[in-house]
This record gives structure tokens, sequence and C-alpha cells, in this order.
């Protein structure tokens, strides 16, 4: 009889397909984690239009004297905070001062008093001189420099280091 081939043909077809029809679904769940680096960059910008904080005594003694286009409004230097997280900046003096120049100050007002300075007892050591910057915020900073028998004819400089770094 033929029917018997064709009925085990189509049990073997159910039996198959079967599992299939009854498998159960499952579900796995994957963690997804973003790990962003703090990125702690800042610019500095000079709106006196010098490139650089510079003082220009008349004489070879001097005091309290302001950066060269420095004024009320105008401030020697900017910091603006350029990362993606709150900064604070630490800043120093890289070197001694030159020669006769006693003093080193800034502040983030146009007001000789306060602020932060360099003299021969402190010239390289660091000093935060800002404690928390907002991700696209900045600070104008004045500076001034007090100076005796600095020697005449003479282009000596410094440099102001700035370090950021995550609050």
């Amino acid at each position: 009889m033929k029917v018997r081939p064709i009925l085990i043909a189509v049990l073997m077809s159910i039996i198959a397909v079967t599992p299939f029809l009854t498998a159960q679904a499952y579900t796995e769940s994957v963690t997804l984690k973003y790990i962003i680096p703090q990125v702690t960059t800042f610019s500095v910008q000079f709106p006196t239009g010098l490139g650089l904080i510079q003082f220009e005594p008349s004489g070879a003694t001097f005091s309290n004297l302001p950066a060269s286009s420095q004024d009320a409004t105008t401030s020697a230097m900017n910091i603006t905070n350029t990362g993606n997280v709150d900064i604070k900046i630490d800043a120093s003096l890289t070197a001694d001062l030159p020669t006769g120049v006693t003093e080193f100050r800034i502040n983030t007002a146009n007001d000789y008093n306060g602020g932060w300075w360099w003299t021969d007892a402190n010239e390289t050591s660091a000093q935060t001189i800002i404690n928390s910057l907002a991700m696209g915020d900045s600070v104008d900073f004045w500076a001034w420099s007090t100076g005796a028998n600095v020697p005449a004819g003479t282009y000596t400089s410094t440099q102001l280091q700035l370090v950021s770094s995550a609050v």
C-alpha cells in the first residue's frame, strides 16, 4: 500500500516542524558603557593684541607697572575653558624672575592689591589662580610688575606656566 510511506513522510514533517512551533523566545540584556575622556584643555588670549604679557618700564626701577596696553577694561590675559569638564588652573613661573625684577603679579580685577604674586621667595611655586572654570567660561587677568636696577638694554623674560586639571 502506498498510503503508509506518505503517512510516514507527513508524520516526519510534523515532528521536524514541531520544535520550531513550540520554542520559547530567549532574551538577554547587554549593558552599554560609554567612557568619555575628561578633556581639560584651555586657551589663552591676549586682549592687548601683543600675543604675550609685556612690560615696558621707562627706567631701570619701576613699581606696580601695569602690563603694556592693559587698562581698566582691557586685561593682559584671558583664559577660556575649551574642554568638556570644569577645570582648575595652577600657575607658576618656569624660571627665576629676570635680573632686577622683584615681583610679578596677576589679578582677576584691574586692582594691583590682591590676586597672586611671585617674588624671589616663591618664583617657581605653583598657585591655584582659578578654582573652578566651567566649560566654555573664561576669566580675565590683569598683570603688574615691580623691579629695581634692571639692567638697561636687556630683553629678558620668563614664562608663566599654566596647568589645568579636572575639578
